[in-house]
């Protein structure tokens, strides 16, 4: 059975490593006076920056935080596989 919380749960995964990721960093384009770094749409994303240079750091980093939470999570699974 399709679990209702799913898509829920992989934004708020999405937005913490978004903002691990920009986090300390001037990463993103001024949308008037807000910096903006990405934009967000389901399971789309897209990244802003002035600079391809820019665009590569954060798309290193974003890799970088991405692995570090799924390692998190696979390390919580398997306990609680080795628990059961």
């Amino acid at each position: 059975m399709y679990c209702i919380l799913s898509p829920f749960l992989f934004l708020i995964v999405i937005d913490f490593v978004l903002r691990k990721t920009t986090e300390g960093h001037n990463f993103g384009i001024m949308w008037g006076q807000k910096q903006l770094a990405d934009l967000d749409f389901a399971d789309d994303l897209a990244l802003l920056c002035h600079t391809q240079q820019a665009l590569q750091d954060m798309t290193d980093r974003l890799h970088l935080f991405g692995k570090k939470s799924w390692a998190t999570y696979q390390r919580r699974e398997d306990k609680s596989y080795d628990s059961r």
